[in-house]
């Protein structure tokens, strides 16, 4: 694929082009990549074409990219990650935000508290700290949900079904803790992260707060 296709394909995912349908002309998307509109309208296409975006008509178009764009990018990503990295840590930021309880519910839960503790070797505080995600993290985000983690096993109990949650080592500030994201999670722009510590609380943070998390992708 033309590098400059990626980078169109990059450039309408940071401004939310990945979830959502983001309103911008040719003209507003080569001003972001210092192109011309004839240029930018020829990558448009080109990436139509490519089956990597999709285009409402209208006054302003309308763009989001479909599974294979996302797909395109997560690849570069990972390829980017493995010259730089050796593929095994990214890093992921966002803005604290006040969750819905449902962190500390399941993690409270025994069974989970058990599995976190034979896995990384810690007992978890009852509770997540939750990120609503920067726009430029988002496809890592969306990376590491494709990414098969470690898995802490879901159960039954009193005839209600729990279900699996992937977990990823991390690091908030030094400090050891787990990104953990439920299979059955719908979320695409939060994410919660679990430590032995009640990181509000010990690193002072408060919403709005930006926290920078660093997660290993690969091993144990």
């Amino acid at each position: 694929m033309k590098p400059e296709l990626l980078f169109a394909l990059k450039k309408i995912a940071e401004l939310g082009g990945i979830e959502d349908w983001i309103e911008i002309t040719s003209k507003e998307l080569g001003d972001q990549m210092d192109k011309s509109q004839q240029c930018a309208s020829l990558y448009i296409n080109e990436l139509l074409e490519l089956e990597m975006l999709l285009r409402l008509p209208g006054k302003k178009a309308k763009l989001k990219l479909t599974d294979k764009g996302k797909k395109e990018l997560l690849q570069l990503y990972e390829d980017l990650g493995k010259i730089l990295h050796g593929k095994t840590r990214i890093e992921i930021t966002g803005y604290v935000t006040k969750g819905l309880g449902e962190g500390k519910f399941y993690i409270g839960k025994e069974q989970y508290s058990e599995q976190i503790f034979e896995n990384f070797g810690f007992k978890p505080f009852p509770g997540t700290l939750n990120l609503k995600l920067e726009k430029e993290s988002l496809s890592s985000f969306l990376m590491l949900r494709e990414k098969p983690g470690i898995l802490l096993r879901g159960f039954v109990e009193r005839d209600r079904t729990y279900g699996n949650v992937k977990c990823f080592k991390a690091t908030v500030q030094e400090l050891m803790c787990i990104v953990v994201i439920p299979e059955r999670s719908h979320h695409t722009d939060i994410m919660e992260v679990v430590s032995k510590h009640n990181l509000r609380s010990l690193l002072d943070l408060k919403d709005g707060d930006r926290v920078i998390v660093r997660v290993e992708i690969d091993g144990r």
